[in-house]
């Protein structure tokens, strides 16, 4: 039994007369995987054929459907660790008795600029008739180092795009609202933002 990839893209068992014999018991299995599709076919080999003596071709497949099962090994143990870390996270919150942005900047005070929106003056060196202009950006993460991560706010525009992130980017960009109704030149950036968007 050898296995054939098809035009169509199907992976299946079929007899060749020159490969080299399996084990009957071996071949079994294998035909009845492959019987049921190329992925259960592929699943017997990545998942419980692991350290079965096989010929080189079925080697190869093996070794496709184990990377398979090894991304599934790992996505299960970053999981598990993901929700231990949301656990951890709700009973240190409930043990400090304030809300989740009082308790991060004790954790660390640059936490509270994640997720904001900033202005900066920015040196503008191919107009000398402006040199200087504001470049409004956002930040996302921290570095190793705690420093805020500054992304430009019209790449949030593009990241939050749909309304699938209405709400998220409603929230990220309601205290440039709120700062534009009492600030002339940033209404007028607003503005502008928004008719190019449109």
């Amino acid at each position: 039994m050898v296995p054939v990839l098809t035009p169509h893209g199907h992976l299946i068992l079929s007899e060749d007369r020159d490969a080299s014999a399996l084990e009957p018991e071996l071949a079994r299995r294998l035909q009845n995987a492959f019987a049921r599709g190329s992925g259960h076919g592929l699943l017997q080999l990545g998942a419980s054929e692991v350290g079965v003596a096989l010929p080189p071709v079925l080697s190869y497949w093996r070794e496709f459907g184990a990377r398979y099962v090894t991304a599934l090994c790992t996505r299960s143990v970053l999981q598990s660790l993901w929700q231990e870390l949301h656990i951890a996270f709700g009973l240190e919150l409930s043990k400090s008795s304030c809300g989740v942005q009082e308790f991060l900047k004790r954790c660390n005070a640059a936490w509270n600029l994640v997720g904001r929106v900033h202005f900066n003056l920015a040196e503008n060196r191919k107009d000398d008739a402006a040199p200087f202009a504001f470049l409004a950006t956002y930040t996302t993460r921290l570095s190793a180092h705690a420093k805020a991560q500054h992304l430009p706010l019209g790449q949030a525009l593009g990241e939050y795009a749909g309304a699938a992130n209405k709400d998220r980017l409603l929230s990220l960009l309601l205290p440039v609202q709120r700062a534009s109704e009492s600030c002339s030149w940033l209404k007028a950036m607003v503005a502008a933002t928004i008719r190019a968007y449109l």
